[in-house]
């Protein structure tokens, strides 16, 4: 098997090249701890397996998986991230990712198990992502049931702040569209006001703001 490793904490990607290297047998075909970096490398070293920190600092995580099975979708990619929050689950479980590990576990055991997995053509997912599952699978008024991927980007948007003005020309719409967009959502998540869409928003993990101190 032939490896692909993006991770922008150097201690922690030499743990992960030694598992892969050493306890795996893979062979480590490149690494680099920027997005675009990886997408460009990954495309011309076409490695079997690729494992993914979804926390970097140039590029979402989730646009570096898409632009690789865009073009190579055979490729398996593990995600892995400290951030098991209700948004970042229900967007692996959209990913087409063949697996998922939860920074907070036994990351070493947790890891080599997942490789294990999805090197036999099969997909791995910590029980954090599981139980996020079956919540949202339960609530009715989950907001990813209640909001359009348009309504969360703009919530994404609106949480760090931005203003109806700066994210208009960001979505290509009209300011008096976002506005509209802005009060619909409040209606829907039955918010009072937009300090409580950003809480709502941190809670929820729909978040734009680099993540990185905690990985």
């Amino acid at each position: 098997m032939r490896a692909f490793i993006v991770e922008d904490h150097v201690m922690f990607r030499e743990v992960v090249t030694r598992i892969c290297e050493r306890e795996l047998g893979y062979e480590v075909v490149g690494a680099t701890g920027l997005g675009q970096e990886a997408v460009s490398q990954i495309l011309a070293h076409e490695p079997d397996v690729v494992l993914l920190d979804l926390n970097l600092p140039d590029m979402d995580g989730f646009a570096v998986a898409k632009a690789i099975l865009e073009s190579r979708p055979a490729t398996r990619i593990v995600a892995f991230s400290a951030y098991v929050d209700d948004y970042t689950m229900y967007r692996m479980e959209k990913s087409g990712m063949a697996g998922f590990v939860d920074k907070t576990t036994s990351i070493v055991a947790t890891l080599r198990t997942a490789l294990e997995t999805v090197s036999q053509g099969k997909a791995y997912f910590t029980a954090a992502y599981y139980a996020a599952k079956k919540r949202r699978d339960a609530d009715t008024q989950f907001f990813t049931k209640i909001l359009s991927e348009r309504e969360c980007t703009f919530v994404m948007l609106a949480s760090r702040g931005l203003s109806d003005v700066e994210i208009a020309p960001i979505l290509g719409i009209s300011v008096r569209t976002a506005e509209t967009h802005r009060s619909h959502i409040l209606h829907k998540l039955k918010l009072s006001g937009t300090p409580k869409l950003i809480a709502f928003a941190v809670e929820r993990g729909l978040v734009l703001s680099s993540r990185k101190s905690r990985g």
